[in-house]
């Protein structure tokens, strides 16, 4: 009998944390913002068909109803020019943001040390608004040499591990030829390319947002408890 009792504490205090979990879902909106090059911008796409519409939609259909993906991505943004809008990445108040550079600086040859230092820069800006960051990898073109691609290719982790960020290791991964997921240029995502970026990301986003939320739900408990102990006596 003392089995069966813990089991079905266990079962009530699940369900009652689920409850609790989808009250955030309904009161709380979450943003995330993608702050990226060329990659995530949308080039030759339609709005409908960007990376920042996909993921908003695909994070809906998993049972997110109050999510707003907002696209800062710019078509030629660098590592280097991209320092400029940190501040307006951090005035939307961002919950989660993924950064998603090295797409442009590849193709300008941006030499590897430099592209890990301005995006070590970045990363850091950001943390310091408190919101949680997801770095986006990419491989850089074979054409380029075994050395830079290797160093390319390390980067991401190396500073994934430094800034305590989670790392989507190849954003344009799949068991495809990735000219199937290109444009002609060979680096940009066509419509297909987005679908797969998307399915690479979403577990990110939303082990983010599960944190999130679970970090507001337990503010509101305490802030409620606070309430209720400074109630008076009878």
């Amino acid at each position: 009998m003392d089995r069966i009792k813990q089991i079905f504490e266990c079962f009530f205090i699940f369900f009652i944390a689920m409850c609790m979990g989808a009250s955030a879902h309904a009161e709380n909106t979450i943003k995330v913002v993608i702050f990226g090059d060329s990659l995530v911008a949308g080039v030759q796409l339609q709005p409908p068909q960007f990376y920042s519409a996909l993921l908003e939609e695909k994070m809906r259909e998993v049972g997110y109803t109050n999510i707003d993906v907002v696209n800062l991505s710019t078509e030629g943004l660098t590592t280097s020019s991209a320092q400029d809008r940190v501040a307006a990445v951090i005035e939307q108040r961002p919950d989660v943001v993924i950064v998603a550079f090295g797409a442009d600086d590849v193709e300008r040859g941006v030499a590897v040390e430099q592209i890990y230092n301005n995006l070590i820069t970045l990363t850091s800006k950001l943390s310091q608004s408190g919101a949680y960051i997801i770095l986006a990898g990419i491989k850089a073109p074979p054409s380029l040499g075994y050395t830079y691609v290797k160093q390319f290719e390390n980067m991401y982790q190396i500073i994934s591990s430094s800034r305590k960020t989670l790392l989507i290791p190849d954003l344009l991964a799949a068991p495809l030829d990735s000219a199937q997921l290109t444009l002609a240029d060979g680096i940009r995502p066509n419509a297909r390319g987005v679908d797969v970026m998307v399915e690479n990301s979403y577990r990110y986003v939303d082990s983010c947002v599960r944190t999130k939320l679970q970090a507001i739900q337990y503010q509101q408990d305490y802030k409620a408890y606070q309430n209720q102990s400074l109630q008076p006596k009878r």
